[in-house]
């Protein structure tokens, strides 16, 4: 699982309520998908298309993400209809996480299928059980701890590569020269006097 900043601007800004969390499970029901996305498939995305944008921003303010409007241009349908504008409701990363995990107990076995084949699944399984009272809270706290612990790690692998890196290289008098050189590049690019 990949771990990156959020960006502020993609914020839930209203707490749901339980009644509000299984409006918007019915409306996933409905109208959602969940399809892999990212680089190499690591990530996916959660949508919901609508013709009437209004509850799209509601689930904005609940869950995060963002609406975005995109053109019908199919031309006129057998009615004599012109095209119209559809409103899609898009969210991803960890966002995507805590309403998949909040609403997943109120799903059929189709769309808690369709959910397991992605790596929210993942996810799923380091949650566990959500409550239906305050889940959101509940799978908000464990993400919150899970990404921490993740970054942790990250920096622990990160720390011991680098100390293997360069344990491995010290004895190569070529590299440890080249190392030298940038070094006193970099010093006097940014003008920094080493103190003996």
């Amino acid at each position: 699982m990949i771990i990156r900043k959020d960006k502020s601007g993609l914020n839930a800004i209203r707490i749901p309520t339980d009644l509000d969390i299984a409006w918007a499970a019915g409306i996933y029901e409905g109208e959602g998908s969940c399809v892999k996305g990212g680089h190499g498939n690591r990530s996916f995305v959660v949508s919901v298309s609508q013709k009437d944008p209004e509850m799209l921003y509601r689930m904005r303010d609940f869950f995060g993400g963002a609406v975005k409007e995109y053109p019908n241009d199919r031309g006129t349908n057998k009615n004599g209809h012109q095209p119209f504008t559809i409103f899609a409701w898009r969210v991803c990363g960890d966002r995507a996480r805590v309403f998949l995990a909040v609403i997943y107990s109120y799903l059929t076995a189709r769309r808690q299928f369709q959910i397991d084949v992605t790596p929210v699944r993942i996810f799923l399984n380091l949650v566990g059980a959500v409550p239906r009272e305050s889940g959101l809270c509940f799978v908000q706290n464990i993400l919150a701890e899970h990404v921490h612990h993740q970054r942790r790690l990250a920096a622990e692998r990160r720390k011991k590569y680098t100390q293997k890196f360069y344990e491995d290289r010290k004895s190569d008098p070529s590299f440890m020269k080249k190392r030298r050189e940038q070094t006193a590049a970099w010093r006097a690019r940014n003008k920094v006097v080493a103190i003996a």
